[in-house]
This record gives structure tokens, C-alpha cells and sequence, in this order.
């Protein structure tokens, strides 16, 4: 479904019976990007990113696909054990944890955990004695929508004393993992983050510690307003920089927004309209509290919008709206300038594209407004 552009998309949103604010999901878009990106990347094992979106019928249908998992808590992963996922087939790739989810989780079968500090590693081999470690490299994410190098990530001239002191501590050093940041729209990034791994390996196998994974992690970008690199193009890079590597390792990577993005559609609807400073406003039943808060995390982020209107011509009268939600907070604004139909009256809908990653599991009921039902598109 490309609903921005399809009118069956919005035929099939017209059929939800739910009231709004609702996030609607097409798992047949799921199966479909499942299917783009193992084609691309053909040799690398993929572990969905739970956090961008943890419903259980996504989680049932990427299961149904062949993916595998990665955590960041231990609530996680009680979503994947009730769904009969095995925990062996389940990563831990959230850098800092508390000592009760590392031994919740290993108690239960995880064994492969992340780290990027030597206080990690003292923790894991406290709670997870001779478990799996691989080690997060902090590698460059600009031209990346959203950055995720400040808070994790350690220096790569780091990483041989980090993974050395892994094996004096009885865990198996397994492998090294990078992120070039979520919505990553700058290809060459892969490059750096190869070139910084492989010296990482090379100085490794110097020292008689050969590793067994590389885990290149998510930020595969979707369609938003903005154009993209396709994923052929960017597996393409990733597949010239695996030819760098000194020797065969098993590949992961671990896409989130990516596989469910653009399957959901947030639907809200006109409750009031107003001009402020001879500027037309809307105000919707669902705002960023509710489902856009990653839209604080960058300015960049802009949603495709389209509306249930029937008939929408080119040429019909167009406004310049500022799209705000419907709490008592003057931050509870979703988009300025948005170019919509001047007919739009209370009532009608705003529809919200690729956005089925990062919305409604960020929601708050702030002022008691709900976060957005999840509904499943049929058909």
C-alpha cells in the first residue's frame, strides 16, 4: 500500500470501524519489504529491531518470514517468549543495561549481549558468566535524520583493549556492531564504518582473538517526503565493503523502521479550525504527544499527508495550514506550511503516511488524549 498516491489505500482506511486517533497497519507491506531487503542483502541475517514497533501481529508476521530478534529490555523479550520465539535466536543490542535484565534475560537464553565500556563487561561477567559479547563501535552518522553516536558507541582505538579485557573477564569475544544513525540517507557512511571495522578485526586476529560476527545494525531509510536511497543501492555499497573484511564472519543486521514503516497510517480527525495571525490552523484529535514525539529528535522529519476528501483536483483552492494536536501545550504541534484543500472542515480526516515505526510506541496520554489504536488493514 503507497498511500500518499493509491486510492486503494484510502479505500481500505475508510473501512476502519475504529474511532480516531488510529494507527493502521498492512502486514502485506511488511512481507514486502521483508522480502527488498533480504534480497538486497542476500548474505546477512536480519534481527528485527523490536523497539520501533513491538505489536504482536507484526511480530507474529516477521516470525512467519524467517527474521529473528533484537532486544533492548527484558520486557522485549517476554513479547517474543509469548509468541514462541526461541531466546537463542534473540540479540541484546542495547549498550547499557541494569544487572536484573542481563540475568533475567541470560537465565532465560540469551546469550549474545552488547557492550561498549569496560563497567559493561564487569556487569556481564557477574550475571552472564561466559556469554557471547560483542562490542558497539562508535562510527560517524552524519547526513543521518536521527544521530545515535553521542549516547553509545566506543572509540575504535578502544575496541582491542575492550574485547581483550572481554576474554580475561571468561566471556567469548563474538563480534563488533555499528550504527550509521536511523533514517540514514548518506551512503557513504557504510564506508567509513567498514574501514573502521576491519582495523578493528585486523589488530584482533594480530593478537590471536578471531571474532565470528559483524553486525552492521538498522538505519535503512524509508519514504517520507523526501527522496531516498533505494535499498539495491545501498546493499550494493554494503556488499563492496564486505569484500574488505580479512576473513568470512556470520552478518546481521537489524532494520526496525525500515520493515514497518511505511505498512502504518496514523488517521486523526479535524475537531476544530482557526486562524492565528491570518494563518489557518487545524486542530486534530491526535497531536505529538500521542504518537509524533520522535519528531522533536529532528526538524527534518515531515510525514507525508493526505486527507478523506473525495475528488481532490490540482487546481482546487489550496491553504498553507499549521497542523497542531489537541492538547493544552503550544508544542503540540505536528507540521507548519503544509499545503492541504481550503474545503477541509471539522470532521474530516488527516491521514498520516510511513508511519508505522516510532509513533504510537513513543505515545503519552497527555491531558488524557489516547494514544492511537492499533488497527490491521484487510484485503
Amino acid at each position: 500500500m503507497n498511500p500518499t498516491n493509491d486510492n486503494l489505500g484510502k479505500d481500505k482506511l475508510s473501512k476502519v470501524k475504529a474511532s480516531t486517533p488510529f494507527l493502521a497497519i498492512d502486514l502485506d507491506n511488511i512481507d514486502t519489504k521483508y522480502n527488498e531487503l533480504t534480497k538486497a542483502l542476500n548474505n546477512f541475517s536480519v534481527y528485527y529491531a523490536v523497539k520501533c514497533n513491538p505489536e504482536k501481529p507484526i511480530l507474529q508476521r516477521l516470525k512467519t518470514l524467517g527474521s529473528k530478534y533484537e532486544i533492548a529490555s527484558s520486557g522485549e523479550l517476554d513479547r517474543l517468549i509469548e509468541i514462541g520465539i526461541e531466546p537463542k535466536d534473540v540479540i541484546f543490542s542495547n549498550p547499557v543495561k541494569s544487572r536484573e535484565q542481563i540475568e533475567y534475560t541470560f537465565n532465560k537464553g540469551v546469550y549474545r549481549f552488547v557492550f561498549d565500556s569496560p563497567e559493561e563487561l564487569k556487569k556481564l561477567s557477574e550475571v552472564a558468566p561466559g556469554s557471547s559479547v560483542y562490542l558497539r563501535l562508535s562510527v560517524s552518522n552524519h547526513g543521518s535524520l536521527i544521530s545515535l553516536s553521542n549516547k553509545f558507541g566506543a572509540n575504535k582505538s578502544h575496541a582491542v583493549d575492550l574485547l581483550s579485557l572481554a576474554k580475561d573477564l571468561g566471556l567469548k569475544p563474538y563480534g563488533l556492531s555499528f550504527h550509521v544513525g536511523s533514517q540514514s540517507e548518506n551512503i557513504h557512511l557504510w564506508d567509513e564504518a567498514f574501514d573502521d571495522s576491519v582495523d578493528v578485526i585486523e589488530e584482533l586476529n594480530d593478537i590471536g582473538i578471531k571474532l565470528q560476527m559483524l553486525n552492521i545494525g538498522g538505519g535503512f531509510p524509508i519514504k517520507y517526503n523526501e527522496k531516498v536511497p533505494k535499498i539495491k543501492d545501498i546493499a550494493k555499497k554494503i556488499h563492496k565493503n564486505v569484500k574488505k573484511l580479512p576473513y568470512e564472519l556470520e552478518l546481521f543486521c537489524e532494520p526496525g523502521r525500515y520493515l514497518v514503516g511505511e505498512a502504518g497510517v496514523i488517521a486523526g480527525k479535524i475537531i476544530g479550525k482557526a486562524t492565528r495571525q491570518n494563518r489557518p490552523w487545524i486542530y486534530l484529535d491526535v497531536g505529538r504527544f500521542q504518537s509524533f514525539i520522535e519528531m522533536f529528535e529532528s526538524d527534518s522529519l515531515s510525514y507525508p499527508i493526505f486527507t478523506s476528501l473525495d475528488n481532490v483536483s490540482k487546481n482546487e483552492p489550496k491553504s498553507m495550514y499549521t497542523i497542531t494536536g489537541p492538547s493544552c501545550d503550544s508544542y503540540d504541534t505536528i507540521e507548519r506550511d503544509v499545503s492541504l484543500p481550503t474545503r477541509l472542515k471539522e470532521g474530516d480526516f488527516l491521514y498520516f503516511a510511513s508511519a508505522g515505526a516510532y509513533t504510537h510506541v513513543y505515545g503519552s496520554a497527555f491531558n488524557d488524549f489516547p494514544v492511537p489504536e492499533v488497527v490491521y488493514l484487510k484485503g
